[in-house]
């Protein structure tokens, strides 16, 4: 009898014991170059099936974490977005996240900042340029004045392409291309696309009705390989639009928009092209050569006596929805108006913003109450307006038109830079 009851003790022990312990922490994995949201990210690499990495950070935001759990960034990979951790673990069994797996040689980086390639700017005027966001990628979108960035390819090389001066239903030129005895196809300048990062991409072309018509981007080289899924169209002999998205499954620096003409011998025409990279909504930080420029402010530096400062002083308190302006001289053209920004300082070492909800005389009524009285004496600056942007080095966004601003530090053309 005094055995059993040992048994039977022993037995309700480990019982409790295994009822105790954790669940078997999982490992996950995330790759931009091949990986797959749709995959079950439990795998360093596609093994069949729904196994394999998953592809963004976004995935793992979306992700069922527990205590205990490991993510592993692939080495040498680059994200432009945000990493969210889901869940929490506890001190003793936190979630980590780690490069690898293995030893990294080149550590994974998670980066916002997004490249503006040099055929996307423009001169606004002066030193002054702009870029339209998103970026587009195709050089020469709107073809109307020249065939630069555009080539054309058939076995044969008899295919033909040129600029058409009665371009159909509309007054400016636009592209023609003639395919040749074979399969043609017409061809965008070279671009990169980043793995896991979306894209959109349209077409606007015209061809004879019944004509087959293949969009689609890929490799521009060997493989030549898909990198969105093809676009088939049936021409109707009038104007038509094709549009796309995709995500690019890997990092490529030559990527094509193609457009594909099997029928032979016969005339399209193309007026307008995009390839864009999609961008989170405004932007935050303006980079040259890695180097922080500033976004553009008004009053400019050398405020109260300050070199250094851009602080013009508040003329009178003001609790904390009211900035006292009077003082403040503009330049010729420029008014106060609601939607500009306001930088206050608030205390000694305390700096508040808030957008202007309305404007009476020199008087700025702000959107969002400071936490801090707003104090005679104490510093602000505007910001929000292209008119500030007067000095190298600063940069302004038009988030109504999406164009970005700005004024290199040596005034020089931005460049790729």
């Amino acid at each position: 009898m005094m055995t059993l009851r040992l048994r039977l003790t022993l037995f309700v022990l480990a019982c409790a014991a295994l009822l105790l312990q954790p669940a078997r922490a999982a490992t996950y994995y995330i790759n931009p170059e091949g990986g797959n949201d749709g995959y079950s990210g439990m795998s360093a690499t596609p093994a069949g099936g729904s196994a394999g990495p998953w592809q963004t950070l976004a995935r793992l935001g979306a992700a069922t974490l527990a205590p205990g759990d490991t993510v592993y960034l692939a080495c040498g990979s680059l994200w432009n977005e945000t990493l969210r951790v889901p869940a929490s673990g506890s001190p003793a069994t936190p979630i980590n996240i780690a490069a690898g797996p293995g030893t990294c040689g080149v550590a994974p980086q998670i980066d916002g900042a997004v490249s503006i390639p040099a055929s996307a700017w423009v001169q606004h005027s002066g030193s002054i340029y702009r870029a339209r966001l998103p970026i587009e990628l195709i050089d020469n979108p709107t073809p109307t004045t020249s065939l630069s960035g555009w080539t054309k390819w058939s076995a044969n090389n008899d295919a033909v392409i040129a600029l058409d001066s009665a371009c159909p239903g509309q007054a400016t030129p636009c592209l023609a291309f003639t395919s040749g005895a074979s399969n043609s196809i017409l061809t965008s300048n070279a671009f990169s696309v980043t793995g896991g990062v979306d894209y959109t991409g349209a077409v606007q072309l015209r061809a004879p009705s019944g004509t087959p018509l293949k969009v689609v981007v890929r490799r521009n080289g060997p493989t030549w390989e898909n990198l969105a899924p093809e676009q088939w169209l049936t021409a109707s002999g009038t104007w038509q639009t094709v549009n796309f998205a995709f995500r690019a499954l890997s990092s490529l620096a030559n990527a094509r928009f193609d457009v594909e003409v099997p029928a032979l011998r016969t005339r399209i025409n193309v007026r307008e092209t995009h390839v864009q990279r999609m961008l989170p909504s405004g932007v935050t930080d303006s980079y040259v050569d890695s180097l922080q420029i500033r976004r553009a402010h008004h009053p400019n530096f050398g405020q109260s006596g300050n070199a250094d400062s851009p602080f013009a002083p508040i003329a009178t308190s003001g609790g904390n929805t009211t900035v006292d302006t009077t003082g403040l001289a503009l330049p010729v053209g420029a008014t106060l108006v609601p939607g500009l920004g306001v930088t206050i300082r608030t205390q000694n070492y305390i700096i508040e913003e808030s957008p202007v909800a309305a404007v009476s005389s020199a008087r700025l009524t702000l959107a969002n109450a400071t936490v801090n009285d707003i104090q005679a004496g104490f510093g602000f600056y505007l910001t929000g307006a292209l008119w500030m942007l007067d000095s190298p080095g600063e940069w302004h966004f038009d988030a109504a038109n999406s164009i970005l601003y700005v004024w290199m530090p040596d005034g020089a053309a931005p460049g790729s830079r």
